[in-house]
């Protein structure tokens, strides 16, 4: 739960400050990915 809860954090924040940066995605992605 609290991994889920942290990339859902990840994910909004790079929402907010990256919205079209492929590059952000990618990270976010490979972070996240379990």
């Amino acid at each position: 739960m609290q991994f889920i809860f942290h990339c859902t954090m990840l994910k909004l924040r790079y929402l907010k400050k990256f919205k079209k940066t492929l590059s952000s995605k990618t990270n976010y992605h490979n972070k996240c990915k379990p």
